[in-house]
C-alpha cells in the first residue's frame, strides 16, 4: 500500500475527535508506504496481524514529514516477517506516548 503526501490530514479536528490508523489481517501485505504531511492529526497508529508485511515507511528520512504529529499510542503486533521500518524526521512528535509491540 502507497499512501502519498499530505494524505487523511484534517487540519480542523485538532484536539476534537480521536483519529485511529488502524490496519490488521491483512495477510498478503507485504510493503506500507506513507508519505509525509500524511495523517497529521491521527491520535494512534496499529498495525496488528500483518504476517507478511516486510517494509514500513513513515515519512521520508531527508526532509519533515510531520506525519502522526498527534499521535499518542504506536501499536505494530505480530509481524514476524517485518524486517525495515524507516520513520522520517519530525514523525511522531506527540509528547503522550504508548507503545506496543510483539
Amino acid at each position: 500500500i502507497r499512501i502519498d503526501q499530505g494524505c487523511f490530514s484534517c487540519s480542523n479536528n485538532k484536539g476534537k475527535k480521536q483519529l485511529v490508523l488502524s490496519i490488521s489481517n491483512c495477510p498478503v501485505l507485504t510493503d506500507l508506504s506513507i508519505g509525509p504531511e500524511s495523517f497529521i492529526e491521527f491520535t494512534s497508529f496499529e498495525l496488528t496481524n500483518l504476517v507478511s508485511l516486510e517494509t514500513l515507511r513513515i515519512g521520508t528520512l531527508d526532509v519533515y514529514s510531520h506525519c502522526f504529529n498527534d499521535c499518542s499510542s504506536f501499536y505494530i503486533l505480530k509481524m514476524p516477517q517485518l524486517h525495515s521500518i524507516e520513520i522520517g524526521a519530525s514523525c511522531f512528535r506527540s509528547e503522550e506516548r504508548r507503545v506496543g509491540k510483539e
